[in-house]
């Protein structure tokens, strides 16, 4: 079985053609690609932005409460990241529970425009991708020696000091895991773009999904997989470098 480059199943073996692969040259996919790193990178950040503090207070709290907050954390993504979304539909749209809420303590006048945009987009990503920075660091900091906090502390470290020269460069190991947990799956998700964005947010993820599944473009939809593919492969060695280099730098 094989597929033409129209889409319709044949017969016969499958013959490799370069015009799929060729298209991938237009602009049209190197925009898709670059929204679609834009995405990933806004995501990426915010997640380390919410994610550290967060990761940090868990570390850094009584030992007793540590369970109990972890449970809460966890509890939501139990459920299937599709639902969640959906849930989300109902936090965004113009009636829903932000915009009315907003509206009802007199802070606009009009419902904001939430869902279908870009910033739904990035809400829903983050939202489905945060626990994935804030398990790593986490795991991280609740191994740190109390006792080099209370030498800086001896030593005059004030709080900007101890984070900065302390509690960052020992975490910066888990904050790169965070990242590559997040910004690559980041890159492959096209539901949330599709329930929560419109057309001008699309990614290349949605270019596969509708050449496979709308289209019956197999050809196409390999060609555009090879692509993002290459594209995140790219990505993790130029941030396998970077982080090599630097830790290198750090140790010696």
């Amino acid at each position: 079985m094989s597929v033409s480059l129209n889409g319709n199943i044949k017969e016969g073996l499958f013959h490799w053609h370069g015009l799929h692969y060729r298209e991938l040259f237009q602009p049209l996919y190197a925009r898709l690609l670059w929204q679609s790193f834009e995405f990933s990178f806004v995501t990426t950040l915010t997640c380390v932005l919410l994610g550290y503090p967060v990761a940090l207070a868990l570390a850094t709290m009584p030992k007793r409460w540590k369970p109990i907050c972890l449970m809460l954390l966890l509890i939501p993504f139990w459920s299937s990241s599709l639902v969640r979304i959906y849930a989300l539909l109902t936090l965004l749209k113009a009636k829903g529970l932000i915009n009315g809420a907003l509206l009802y303590l007199g802070i606009i006048k009009m419902p904001l425009p939430l869902l279908y945009t870009k910033v739904a987009v990035i809400i829903g990503q983050v939202y489905t991708l945060l626990p994935f920075m804030i398990l790593p660091i986490y795991v991280l900091l609740d191994e740190y020696d109390s006792s080099w906090i209370e030498a800086a502390k001896d030593l005059g470290a004030s709080s900007t000091q101890l984070f900065w020269r302390i509690f960052w460069p020992y975490s910066l190991p888990a904050v790169g895991s965070g990242v590559m947990c997040v910004f690559l799956p980041a890159m492959t998700l096209f539901y949330i773009p599709s329930l929560l964005g419109d057309r001008s947010s699309l990614m290349l993820g949605n270019v596969i999904q509708e050449q496979i599944m709308n289209q019956d473009n197999w050809p196409g939809g390999a060609a555009t997989s090879l692509l993002l593919t290459a594209a995140l492969l790219v990505f993790t060695l130029v941030y396998r470098a970077l982080f090599h280099k630097k830790r290198g730098g750090r140790l010696g």
